[in-house]
């Protein structure tokens, strides 16, 4: 059971930040949500 959650860690990790995907105009997910909209300061 040690090892599947290793390896499926393994994969998450790659998918969203090694992987680019064409639905985001090649990037990775992560690169994808950090060119977001700059944050807000609150009153």
């Amino acid at each position: 059971m040690a090892n599947a959650k290793q390896r499926i860690e393994e994969w998450r990790c790659h998918y969203n930040e090694e992987r680019p995907h064409s639905g985001f105009g090649n990037l990775t997910t992560t690169a994808f949500a950090n060119q977001g909209q700059p944050t807000r300061e609150l009153a």
